[in-house]
């Protein structure tokens, strides 16, 4: 039976047996527990990639294996029973590509904001940091040295590239929630009109619609995009503002003194509003079907209520038709932007900062109130969808939007 054994000289060294200095260079985590590693995979010579184990999650009971074991004939011969230790990768992502990450992203996964947040930057700022190291093989007391293996180093982003990447996301993702909110606040009637006379994608139906100049509607679309991102800053800025100074006090009233790195030390600011954007990731991409696959024409029996005559009381039955009235009115949106934002959003929050579920919740909440109050000075409508063209914001949005 061949052991693997690897040579990291990093972790720990005679006079700090423990690696207790090193330990805090370390940045990937392990997908699965949340605790730091030294590396995330291994590449061979070859080109083969493997997953690095996790030795946290290897720390679990060992599993009992039935072996057949020839210990002559008679008396003694059967099964006899090892316990062996199943190693789990610490990133299994590192061997997959980017389209497994995006659908557990959009399942709301723990460990796909994990390897987002923590690993994914490591693996693309190390490709020409990657060293050589060597793997030994073979058994006790005959041991050799075989092909040479290359491990992610134990490299570390600056701050200000972190904060430049969150940036950037950050620009893009706004950049597409101001069209959705402008297209249904000041296009959609329009180009619903215009593709029933005409089979044409909605996207296309506001130039084909009205004789509509570029810079009118560069102009429109410029003052959404302002009040998207005046909300969001404010949104993103008051959580990363209120969990900031959670972990500041945290880190002056309790002095970690162990080797491993806890969920206090491995918390950056620019992590929290990546989380936040990861979280958004999802919402923008339902809202984005929603509109490119949405039905031609409205369907019958929406507008109104359907009021059934029924034996309960009055009072009962007010309250089931005003029920009826609002899930029949409720817009998709609505719904997406808060239920499944808000999910996504406690989920990447609590990756970044584990076991404290009242900041985190305290810190969305908060976050969700500033940025209203916001709204409520820009005139932005609080959702987009249909029947958002009806409202009095319009004029100040669209100016020279012919409704």
């Amino acid at each position: 039976m061949l052991t693997f054994h690897f040579t990291l000289q990093d972790i720990g060294t005679q006079d700090d047996p423990v690696g207790r200095t090193n330990a805090r260079t370390m940045n990937c985590v392990c997908v699965q527990c949340g605790t730091a590693q030294p590396h995330l995979y291994v590449r061979y010579a070859h080109g083969g990639v493997l997953s690095a184990p996790c030795e946290t999650c290897s720390r679990d009971p060992p599993r009992p294996t039935v072996t057949y074991a020839d210990q002559g004939a008679g008396a003694g011969a059967g099964p006899t029973t090892a316990s062996t230790t199943i190693k789990r990768a610490a990133d299994p992502y590192v061997e997959n590509n980017g389209v497994v990450v995006f659908l557990d992203l959009i399942l709301v996964k723990p460990r796909a904001f994990r390897h987002l947040l923590f690993n994914r930057p490591l693996l693309q700022h190390s490709n020409d940091q990657i060293y050589a190291r060597r793997k030994v093989i073979g058994e006790k007391g005959k041991k050799r040295e075989v092909d040479s293996v290359q491990y992610l180093p134990d490299v570390k982003l600056s701050p200000q590239m972190a904060w430049m990447r969150a940036i950037r996301s950050f620009v893009a993702l706004q950049l597409v929630d101001a069209f959705l909110r402008w297209y249904y606040l000041c296009t959609y009637d329009s180009a619903k009109y215009t593709r029933a006379d005409i089979a044409v994608h909605p996207l296309l139906a506001p130039w084909l619609g009205y004789d509509i100049s570029l810079r009118s509607v560069l102009s429109s679309y410029s003052v959404v995009f302002g009040a998207v991102v005046a909300e969001a800053v404010v949104f993103h800025a008051s959580v990363t503002l209120l969990m900031n100074s959670y972990v500041t006090l945290r880190r002056r009233l309790t002095k970690s003194r162990t080797a491993a790195l806890t969920s206090l030390d491995l918390f950056k600011p620019h992590l929290v509003v990546n989380a936040l954007l990861l979280a958004n990731v999802s919402a923008s991409f339902l809202l984005s079907l929603i509109l490119l696959w949405e039905a031609r024409y409205r369907q019958p029996g929406t507008d109104m209520p359907v009021f059934v005559q029924d034996h309960t009381s009055t009072n009962v039955r007010a309250v089931l038709d005003l029920l009826a009235y609002r899930l029949r009115t409720w817009q998709p949106d609505t719904i997406i932007r808060h239920l499944v934002t808000g999910l996504s959003s406690g989920v990447a929050l609590a990756v970044v900062l584990p076991r404290a579920p009242f900041i985190t919740t305290t810190s969305i909440l908060a976050g969700w109130a500033l940025a209203a109050a916001v709204r409520t000075q820009t005139l932005l409508p609080s959702h987009s969808g249909e029947g958002t063209t009806r409202t009095i914001e319009v004029s100040y949005f669209c100016p020279s939007w012919p409704q």
